[in-house]
C-alpha cells in the first residue's frame, strides 16, 4: 500500500548517512556512499520515491544535522544505528542493524497499516523463530541480512535524546532485508593472482558465518580443497570472531566468571554469557596464547562476526608469530593443505574503511584504506588509499611495488658494472701510460649514459603480470642478489678483458685492413676505437640489464633468457637506445679533437668490430645464465639457509622469551631486535647489539611489503613517531573499553 511504501521509505532514507545518496547523471543513476545503504536507497528508487525531497521535508532550521532531531551513530557493540525525526504531534525513531541485535531490542512487529495508524503484534518466540529461519535462508544464499524497526515517542524524554540509554528498546520490527553484495568480476582473478604471488588473502567481516563462507567460496578465498566431503569448511578454515577470541587468548580459571562474548556452537554465533575472565597484561590488554594462535592462523581464511579488536589481534599475532621456525609444521601444512608458510616473520597488509579499523591499519606493515567509503580516521591511519575501493588495485600495488624494486636493482646492476670497468681501466691506464684512456670530456658522455639516460631507460619499464609469477623476496634479501652479483662480475670480466686487449694489443685485432697501430695518445685511432668499444659495450649491456630473472625462472622459463622480450612495449627504452647510438655515431665521426678523437672518425671495418664486440655481450649473457643455472642454488634455498642460520644464532633464552611472553607489543619489539641482531652477528661479534640495531633501523627507512609483493614505501616518520602513533591508535580502544564498562 501507499502508506507502507511511505513508512518503509522513511525508515530507509531518514536512517542513512548523509553521504549515502543517489545522483542523476547523463549516464544514469549513480549511487554514492556505503554499499549496504546504497542497496536500500536503490529499493526506494524502484518504489518511485524521491529521496532528496523526502529528506529535505524533515530538515530542521538552524540544525547541525542534515535532517531530523537526533542521530545515534552505528556502534560495533550495539550493531545498529538510529535516527529520530519529528512525526505528527510526536517523534519517531527509525533504527536498522544486525537482525539478532534488532530482534533483541524489539517487542512487536508490524502486522498492518490503517492510514497513518500502525497495527502491531507481539514478537512471540514462534514469530521470532520464523524470522530467524528466514534470516538463515538469506545467509545460506550468501545474502547480507539487515533488519529495520521503529519506535514512536509522544514527546522528548525527560533526560533528552543524548542521555537516554533506553531509546533503542521496545521497538516495532518493520522489515527484514536480504541484500546481495555481488562480487566485482575482477575479484576472483585478483585473489588468484595474489595466491600465485605468494600473498595469502584472509577475509574479516561482520557478516554471519554462513554468509561469509558463501562469499569466501565465491571469490576464491576458500578453495575447493578447503572443504570436507560434506561441503563444510575444514576445521580452522572459517570461524566467528567470538570463537577466535576465545581460543587464542589466555584465561584466568581461578578468577570469578564474568559475562562476556562467547561462541555458542549450537547457534553457530556469539552470545553473552558467564565465562572465565581473560588474563590481562600490565597494559590491560588480553594476553595472547601464541601456541594456540600458531595452531590457528595458518589455515584461517574467513573470520565472521569479526569485531575490530579481533582484527587487531590477528594482525599483531601474525606479525609476532615464529611459526616459520617449526619446519615439521610448515612441511605438514604444505603437504596437507597446500599452504606455504613464508620462511620469515609475516608481513601483514590490512584493508579497512571504518574508524574502528584505525588500530589494525596502524599495526599492519601496510595499511590500505578505502578512498570512497573510508572514514577520514582510516585514511589518516593507513599507508595507501585505494581510490576506487577495488581489491584488484591491491594487486596493482603489488605489481608496481615489485616493479619499483626491480627497476632499482636493474639500474644498480648496470651502474656497478660500468663503474667497475671504468675504474679498473682508469687505474690500469694511469699505471701504464700515466694518464687515463678516457678523457674528462669522454667521461662526461659516459656518465650521461650511466646516470641520466640509463635511469630513464631501465626505470620506465611498466609492470607486467609476470611479476606476480614469483614468490616474494625475503625481508633480508639484499638489493644486489646472487644473480645480480654473477651478472656484474661476469660482464665486468668480459668488458675488462676486451678493453685490455684493445688497449695493449690493438694490432692483433683480426679482419682490419690496415691494422690499428698501437698509439696510446689522445686523438689517435687506437684510443678512438677504445672509447667506441667502451661505450658500445655499455649500450648493449643495457639490454642485458633489462632482465632480472631468478634462478627458478631461468630453469623453468625460456623467455627469461631473451633480453629483447617485451622491449617494444617500452618506447622510452627504445628511444633512449636509438638516440644514444645515433649520438655516439655523431660524436665519433664528427667530434674530432673537441672530444679527443681522431679527425674524420673511424672506418666501416673499425665500426663493425666495435659493434660486434658490443653485441657479443648479449651472447655472453647467455653463457652467464648457463653457469648460474648449473652452479648456483635457487634464491629460495639461499634465503631458507640464511634464515636458518639466523635462527641458530639466536640464543635459546631469547626464543623462549618470545614464546612465553604474551604481550604483543613486547614481542613485536623483541621481533624487530632479534633478527637484525642475528644478522649482524654474521659480520661482527662482540658488538653491542642494541646500538647496532638503532643505527640500522632508526630514522628514515624503507617500509617494504615483501610478503605483499615488495611494496616499496618510504616511511617518513622515525621510530619514535611511529611508536607514538600506534599508542594513540591503541588509546581509541582503551577509551572504547572504558565506555563499555561505564
Amino acid at each position: 500500500t501507499k502508506a507502507l511504501v511511505e513508512l518503509l521509505s522513511e525508515a530507509i532514507l531518514l536512517n542513512c548517512a548523509p553521504t549515502s545518496k543517489v545522483n542523476s547523471t547523463e549516464a544514469g543513476l549513480v549511487y554514492e556512499g556505503n554499499a549496504t545503504e546504497c542497496a536500500l536507497i536503490k529499493l526506494t528508487q524502484q518504489l518511485k520515491v524521491d529521496g532528496e525531497s523526502l529528506r529535505q521535508s524533515f530538515k530542521k532550521p538552524n540544525s547541525v544535522l542534515d535532517w531530523g532531531e537526533h542521530s545515534i551513530p552505528f556502534s560495533s557493540e550495539k550493531k545498529r544505528m538510529s535516527w529520530i525525526v519529528e512525526k505528527g504531534d510526536g517523534f519517531r525513531m527509525y533504527s536498522k542493524g544486525a537482525p539478532k541485535a534488532m530482534f533483541g531490542s524489539s517487542t512487536s512487529f508490524l502486522s498492518g497499516l490503517s492510514g497513518s495508524v500502525t497495527e502491531t503484534k507481539p514478537l512471540t518466540p514462534a514469530e521470532l523463530k520464523a524470522f530467524n529461519e528466514q534470516i538463515e535462508s538469506y545467509q545460506n544464499s550468501g545474502l547480507r541480512s539487515l533488519a529495520v524497526a521503529f519506535r514512536d515517542f509522544d514527546s522528548v524524554p525527560k533526560d533528552g535524546w543524548n542521555n537516554n540509554k533506553d531509546l533503542e528498546t521496545n521497538m516495532t520490527l518493520l522489515a527484514v532485508f536480504g541484500i546481495e553484495d555481488p562480487l566485482r568480476p575482477s575479484v576472483p582473478g585478483a585473489i588468484e593472482d595474489c595466491r600465485k604471488a605468494g600473498i595469502d588473502v584472509r577475509m574479516c567481516t561482520g557478516d554471519a558465518l554462513s554468509t561469509a563462507i558463501s562469499i569466501g567460496k565465491g571469490c576464491g578465498i576458500l578453495r575447493s580443497t578447503d572443504f570436507d566431503k560434506d561441503g563444510n569448511p575444514k576445521e580452522g578454515f572459517a570461524m566467528t570472531g567470538a570463537e577466535f577470541d576465545d581460543r587464542v587468548h589466555l584465561k584466568d580459571d581461578k578468577a570469578p566468571h564474568v559475562v562476556r562474548r562467547v561462541f555458542d556452537p549450537e547457534i553457530n554465533d556469539a552470545v553473552d554469557k558467564l565465562a572465565p575472565q581473560f588474563l590481562l597484561d600490565e597494559k590491560g590488554n588480553k594476553k595472547l596464547d601464541m601456541e594456540a594462535f600458531d595452531k590457528l592462523w595458518p589455515t584461517l581464511r574467513v573470520l565472521a562476526r569479526c569485531q575490530p579488536e579481533d582484527k587487531l589481534t590477528l594482525v599483531k599475532g601474525m606479525r609476532k608469530s615464529q611459526l616459520f621456525m617449526d619446519e615439521t609444521r610448515c612441511r605438514s601444512l604444505d603437504k596437507e593443505h597446500n599452504i606455504k608458510i613464508f620462511p620469515d616473520y609475516q608481513v601483514v597488509a590490512v584493508t579497512g574503511d571504518g574508524t574502528n579499523d584505525a588500530p589494525a591499519l596502524k599495526s599492519a606493515d601496510v595499511g590500505f584504506a578505502m578512498g570512497i567509503v573510508g572514514t577520514e580516521t582510516a585514511k589518516q591511519a593507513c599507508d595507501i588509499i585505494l581510490l576506487d575501493d577495488n581489491f584488484s588495485s591491491i594487486v596493482k600495488a603489488a605489481m608496481w611495488g615489485r616493479n619499483v624494486f626491480d627497476s632499482i636493482s636493474k639500474f644498480l646492476q648496470f651502474q656497478l658494472t660500468v663503474n667497475v670497468v671504468a675504474i679498473t681501466l682508469a687505474v690500469v691506464g694511469a699505471f701504464a701510460y700515466s694518464e687515463s684512456p678516457l678523457t674528462a670530456v669522454q667521461m662526461l658522455w659516459v656518465n650521461m649514459i650511466m646516470d641520466s639516460l640509463a635511469s630513464l631507460a631501465l626505470a620506465t619499464e611498466l609492470p607486467t603480470k609476470e611479476l606476480l609469477d614469483r614468490m616474494p623476496y625475503g625481508r633480508r634479501r639484499p638489493v644486489i642478489s646472487k644473480v645480480m652479483q654473477a651478472n656484474i662480475i661476469g660482464h665486468s670480466l668480459y668488458q675488462i678483458g676486451v678493453l685490455l686487449w684493445v688497449l695493449f694489443a690493438p694490432q692483433t685485432i683480426p679482419f682490419l685492413d690496415p691494422p690499428i697501430t698501437h698509439d696510446p695518445t689522445q686523438g689517435s685511432v687506437h684510443w678512438s676505437v677504445f672509447f667506441n668499444v667502451f661505450v658500445l659495450l655499455q649500450l648493449f649491456n643495457e639490454f642485458n640489464s633489462r632482465r632480472l630473472p631468478t634462478i627458478e625462472k631461468l630453469r623453468s622459463t625460456a623467455s627469461e633468457w631473451n633480453v629483447f622480450n617485451g622491449v617494444c612495449s617500452n618506447p622510452v627504452f627504445v628511444a633512449v637506445m636509438v638516440s644514444t647510438f645515433l649520438a655516439q655515431i655523431f660524436i665519433v665521426q664528427y667530434g674530432g679533437l673537441a672530444v679527443n678523437l681522431v679527425h674524420g672518425g673511424l672506418t666501416r671495418d673499425q665500426w663493425l668490430f666495435c659493434v660486434v664486440v658490443g653485441m657479443f655481450g648479449l651472447v655472453w649473457q647467455l653463457i652467464i645464465n648457463f653457469l648460474i643455472v648449473r652452479l648456483m642454488k635457487s634464491s629460495s634455498e639461499e634465503e631458507t639457509n640464511s634464515i636458518e642460520q639466523s635462527i641458530r644464532k639466536m640464543s635459546t633464552r631469547s626464543l623462549g622469551d618470545v614464546k612465553d611472553d604474551t604481550s604483543i607489543d613486547d614481542a613485536e619489539s623483541h621481533r624487530e631486535k632479534s633478527l637484525p641482531q642475528a644478522n649482524w652477528d654474521k659480520f661482527r661479534a662482540g658488538v653491542r647489539q642494541g646500538n647496532i640495531y638503532k643505527d640500522m633501523m632508526g630514522g628514515s627507512s624503507f617500509r617494504s611489503g615483501h610478503k605483499l609483493g615488495s611494496i616499496v614505501k618510504t616511511r617518513l616518520d622515525d621510530q619514535k613517531e611511529a611508536k607514538k602513533k600506534i599508542e594513540v591508535s591503541e588509546k581509541l580502544f582503551s577509551s572504547e573499553k572504558s565506555l563499555k564498562q561505564d
